[in-house]
């Protein structure tokens, strides 16, 4: 059976970019919403139900997005700084 993996929270694409931009230090000038004309197979946000997983596991989500992107920057910097 496939089974979703998210925080359960509906977050959408500008909120999850400004948030990286925010734990990266990055300057959120550098985000450019906008400035590329949306096209209509893009997808601005998307509801990922993790119900199927509650139900065959019980498991509920306990990582934000935020904490998530925090826990892969913390993961990716040492395997980035071997292999640039």
């Amino acid at each position: 059976e496939i089974v979703n993996l998210a925080s359960g929270q509906l977050t959408s694409v500008r909120t999850f970019a400004e948030t990286a931009a925010e734990i990266l230090n990055l300057p959120q000038d550098r985000l450019e919403f906008g400035a590329i004309p949306t096209r209509p197979e893009e997808m601005a946000h998307s509801e990922v139900t993790v119900a199927r997983l509650q139900r065959l596991i019980a498991w509920i989500p306990s990582t934000t997005v935020a904490d998530g992107i925090r826990k892969t920057v913390a993961w990716d910097a040492p395997h980035a700084a071997r292999h640039g």
